[in-house]
């Protein structure tokens, strides 16, 4: 009896040590798997908080235009946008040859770069001077809100005033 209450510990023993690792490792799986499904619902809370809801959206997004570094900013790429995209260079040249060519003195070339960079510092200036009026804040909510409820619609594909989103097609 003695050595068959032994052998069936030893059995129970070695049961008891595969049964305790399997719920152990058992055990930190669901907690992995746990942690990841929380961060992740963590996440789509903050999206669909974030992301969807335009109220919020537009809240977030209107006062960065009153941030002095997003004004400069912002003024500095569109007074180089206009400048670029007028080609006030070549404009301003071609001035320069032709008032040459209609007997100014040869120097009035050499205006053209102070020309351009003064016209560019003007941009600048204006543009940043309204980036700040109060009827530019109206229009960038505005903007801002209309564009936000284009993309939800796309996200969520449906038609909306602007934008239409159907399976793989979007139409604006």
């Amino acid at each position: 009896e003695r050595a068959e209450l032994e052998r069936l510990r030893a059995q129970a023993s070695d049961r008891g040590r595969w049964g305790r690792r399997g719920r152990w490792l058992g055990a930190c799986a669901l907690l992995l798997v746990a942690a990841l499904l929380g961060g992740l619902a963590v996440v789509a809370v903050y999206l669909r908080g974030q992301v969807l809801d335009t109220t919020t959206y537009v809240q977030t997004v209107a006062p960065l235009v009153q941030d002095p570094p997003v004004r400069e900013a912002v003024a500095t790429r569109l007074a180089d946008e206009i400048i670029t995209r007028s080609d006030v260079q070549t404009l301003a040249a071609d001035v320069a040859q032709r008032l040459t060519a209609q007997g100014a003195p040869e120097r009035v070339t050499d205006l053209v770069g102070p020309a351009v960079s003064g016209l560019r510092s003007f941009l600048h200036r204006e543009i940043y001077d309204l980036l700040g009026t109060a009827q530019f804040q109206q229009a960038w909510e505005q903007v801002n809100r209309l564009g936000h409820t284009g993309l939800v619609t796309v996200l969520k594909g449906g038609q909306g005033q602007v934008v239409t989103s159907s399976g793989n097609t979007v139409t604006i």
